[in-house]
């Protein structure tokens, strides 16, 4: 799989979840997995999942807010990758456990580089740019999809609707969370050097 993603250009935006750190999996998997399970089951308590897919619901009232984001992400990934300030975004975190990205190196094999704030940014930014192209795609055809599952898997159709939801919220409790970290980077951390 991480090959394929590698060698794959479509995929690359991924690469931002291949970063390792000892925050990494709290902030990519843990915080979003609690934060999206939570609300996405204390949703589901209140109304029915086919009810979340369709033309006016819940699913559906993203499509604005995505809309957006997608362009605002590739504005912030062209301003990172444009960013001529402190020469600490182009050295390597100064912190006690590295940041690294395992990456193919020349002879085929695989190795670990350092990552700097400019390179986990524009990861980061490329990799919330693609999330939202995706929310932003599952928000549009949501009732699509409850028409989809209700032909697809009669009896299971709220079971499936409410699995994909519960996916739809990991997934938007990535970005909301990475949107945050990457303001904390270029609001903050980024100007201490």
């Amino acid at each position: 799989m991480m090959r394929s993603i590698e060698k794959t250009v479509f995929l690359r935006s991924l690469n931002y979840l291949r970063v390792s750190h000892g925050y990494a999996l709290w902030y990519n998997w843990i915080y979003p997995l609690v934060l999206g399970g939570a609300t996405a089951l204390g949703i589901l308590q209140l109304v029915t999942a086919t009810s979340l897919f369709e033309a006016d619901g819940f699913v559906r009232s993203f499509t604005p807010v995505l809309s957006i984001l997608a362009p605002f992400y590739i504005a912030a990934l062209a301003a990172v990758a444009t960013f001529s300030g402190n020469q600490s975004v182009d050295s390597p975190f100064d912190m006690s456990q590295p940041v690294l990205l395992k990456v193919i190196g020349d002879g085929g094999d695989w190795e670990n580089i350092d990552v700097t704030p400019r390179h986990f940014l524009s990861l980061l930014f490329g990799y919330c740019t693609s999330l939202s192209i995706i929310l932003l795609l599952v928000s549009i055809f949501a009732p699509f999809i409850a028409k989809l599952a209700e032909i697809a898997f009669c009896d299971w159709a709220s079971f499936f609707l409410s699995t994909v939801f519960l996916v739809f919220a990991f997934l938007m409790s990535q970005l909301f969370l990475g949107t945050f970290l990457g303001v904390y980077y270029l609001a903050d951390r980024i100007h201490r050097g």
